[in-house]
């Protein structure tokens, strides 16, 4: 059934941007990605309502852009939230995707072309992943997660729901 989900999710896009975190590749479908801001543009606290509307509490910090106030999170490339930000987490991708914003601090981004292979179904041993990951792409000697904004929320709250940070 989560196949399914993520075939529909995958006929809204075909072009992807490749987060690396920790090595591990996550892929977020272009169009929700609204900026690519600077870890350095992160504010510990918001300019305004703070808090309201957030996904998750306890995100690292805040970017506003566009009248709209940014909770960023950061995520291993195992969906675990780290107790400090890893050095190697430079960029912030800013995803929205109605009604959520987020932002999510990556090592590196790239394009993915559209020349990639087949998406693959998510095994349902990989656990709780399976609620953040949509699908798996195999390209150029790596693995991909397929993810999208609205999975990523879903993640988040979930995980501060079972006290994962």
């Amino acid at each position: 059934m989560a196949h399914a989900f993520a075939e529909a999710e995958l006929s809204e896009t075909t072009a992807f941007a490749v987060l690396n975190l920790d090595g591990q590749r996550w892929l977020i479908p272009q169009n929700e990605i609204l900026s690519l801001e600077t870890v350095l543009d992160i504010e510990t606290h918001a300019a305004s309502n703070e808090g309201e509307g957030f996904i998750a509490p306890d995100p690292i910090g805040f970017i506003t852009r566009q009248e709209q106030v940014w909770p960023i999170y950061c995520l291993t490339g195992h969906f675990s939230r780290p107790q400090e930000v890893p050095k190697s987490r430079r960029i912030v991708v800013l995803l929205h995707r109605d009604p959520v914003y987020l932002g999510l601090v990556c090592d590196e981004i790239e394009v993915l072309g559209q020349d990639h292979g087949p998406f693959q179904p998510v095994p349902a041993c990989m656990g709780q992943a399976t609620q953040v990951l949509g699908a798996l792409l195999s390209y150029a000697s790596n693995l991909a997660y397929m993810t999208t904004t609205t999975r990523l929320a879903t993640f988040l709250k979930a995980d501060m729901t079972r006290g994962m940070h």
